[in-house]
């Protein structure tokens, strides 16, 4: 599937418009395996990318059905013919793998907020088109994509309610946007703050937000519910041990608490539970905070006009 239904934004006035190949892009007669535009300061940098990348891995149990969500949640959008769908925040890549291999009939679109990593990542998924920008200054124009996944990303943006107004911007009418983002603002920790988290969220302020933005709210639920009690437990004992820490304990002890999700069998098959009793329920509280949001059919207004360069 060639990207040609997508208006690629200009780097600048004086160059022409990029066109996709099919493996890179063009610009007149100068190629790019990624298109870069101005990077401004952020809750996130390579080396948070780099550490996912590599702790992390795509087999932690709880990002396996983050991921796995997403894709139920866009089931709506992936019985079109050619649905155009945008990641933001596609960081490490592992959900466009994913969607790609779930939905081949699918026009895919990767962006993040580092440029750098995003190079290797154009590498790693060839024929997937991927962009580097800011949310809150975003290039695409108005209408742009029927669904945008958002995977822990918002609570990496300081101005998420302007985030959230330029996601609504280039949505489609009737198009939908996933999010997931960490829940329980008594949660927050040294974990948070290692992470570059400006806030973890309450649904309750998380969908005044996005009606706000314009959103219509289609669906609020939590992942990790079952794992919700150790959780918080474990989360208030970091805020108490977390001030005696150093810095480098600190860092010792998220990469530690990030290991552990990766062989954990038990966790694996909790989490396939809940997700297949989350198709018949919400759960009300869990470890993140899930989200799928519509813009109404019809709705030709636009909060905020495409940013200028």
């Amino acid at each position: 599937m060639t990207a040609t239904l997508i208006h690629w934004p200009l780097l600048s006035e004086n160059q022409p418009a990029p066109i996709w190949t099919g493996t890179d892009f063009l610009i007149g007669t100068e190629r790019r395996k990624v298109l870069c535009y101005h990077e401004r300061t952020s809750g996130w940098n390579k080396d948070l990318t780099r550490m996912h990348e590599d702790i992390t891995g795509a087999h932690h149990y709880i990002d396996r059905a983050s991921r796995q969500q997403a894709i139920d949640a866009l089931a709506p959008l992936l019985k079109h013919p050619h649905p155009v769908l945008l990641e933001v925040g596609c960081s490490s890549g592992f959900f466009l793998e994913d969607l790609r291999s779930k939905a081949k009939h699918a026009t895919l679109v990767g962006s993040d907020f580092i440029g750098e990593p995003l190079q290797e990542l154009a590498g790693r998924l060839p024929g997937i088109p991927i962009l580097q920008f800011d949310i809150t200054h975003c290039p695409f124009g108005d209408s742009s994509f029927d669904g945008i996944v958002m995977l822990n990303v918002l609570e990496h943006i300081e101005n998420d309610l302007e985030a959230l107004k330029q996601v609504y911007r280039i949505l489609k009418p009737g198009g939908l946007v996933v999010i997931e983002v960490p829940a329980g603002p008594h949660l927050y920790d040294f974990y948070d703050q290692h992470l570059m988290h400006y806030r973890r969220y309450q649904s309750k302020s998380l969908k005044s937000l996005a009606e706000k933005a314009g959103f219509q709210v289609e669906r609020v639920s939590h992942l990790g519910f079952f794992l919700y009690p150790p959780f918080a437990l474990v989360k208030k004992i970091n805020r108490i041990r977390g001030k005696k820490m150093s810095e480098s304990e600190r860092q010792s002890k998220v990469s530690r608490q990030i290991r552990k999700g990766n062989t954990n069998r038990f966790m694996y098959a909790l989490m396939k539970m809940e997700l297949a009793l989350g198709k018949y329920l919400n759960y009300p509280v869990g470890i993140r905070c899930l989200m799928t949001l519509k813009k109404q059919q019809g709705d030709q207004n636009v909060l905020y006009k495409k940013t200028s360069k």
